[in-house]
């Protein structure tokens, strides 16, 4: 809603000094603070011109369940069909229902949070890794990257991962 209206990277949160500690700020002389006070994300920005078409909540909820099952259908089906192109159709379905029944609604439920915009870039880094496409890889590695604080650990976890069992791409992990 602030980036929407004017007013980027301003949180809406208050934390004055009458809030003192309680919020996890101190001694904060301004009642509302810039974003990166909180947390520093980036790429779920992209997709503020996506909300600002319906701006509520319920909508936010609705983009983050679009853009992540959309992007698990889509780099499923790409990833099965590199991986097994004879049959990749009735794995296809196979990971559809398993994509339906897995715990990302669960997830979904922890307040929207925007790190949950990252799920497309890491499931399309993971195919351009498979595929060896290194600057599409590094290209769907750096939003990611960008979508939390939390995220680039993630990142780095994934780059040990690479390194130690896919040693054909360590150029990737080091990326």
């Amino acid at each position: 809603y602030n980036f929407m209206n004017g007013r980027m990277f301003q949180t809406s949160l208050f934390a004055s000094q009458l809030a003192g500690d309680s919020v996890g700020f101190s001694h904060n002389p301004y009642a509302y603070l810039h974003t990166y006070a909180i947390h520093v994300y980036l790429t779920p920005f992209l997709f503020a011109p996506l909300w600002n078409l319906w701006p509520t909540l319920a909508w936010l909820y609705g983009l983050v369940v679009l853009v992540n099952y959309g992007a698990m259908g889509l780099f499923a089906w790409k990833t099965l069909r590199f991986l097994s192109p004879q049959s990749f159709r009735i794995k296809m379905l196979a990971a559809i229902g398993v994509l339906m029944a897995s715990g990302f609604l669960f997830t979904f439920q922890q307040n929207a949070q925007l790190i949950l915009f990252g799920g497309p870039f890491v499931l399309a880094a993971f195919y351009f890794l498979l595929t060896r496409q290194k600057s599409r890889f590094l290209l769907s590695m750096m939003p990611w990257c960008l979508t939390s604080e939390d995220a680039p650990m993630v990142a780095v976890t994934f780059s040990v991962y690479i390194s130690l069992w896919a040693k054909d791409a360590r150029s990737h992990a080091l990326l």
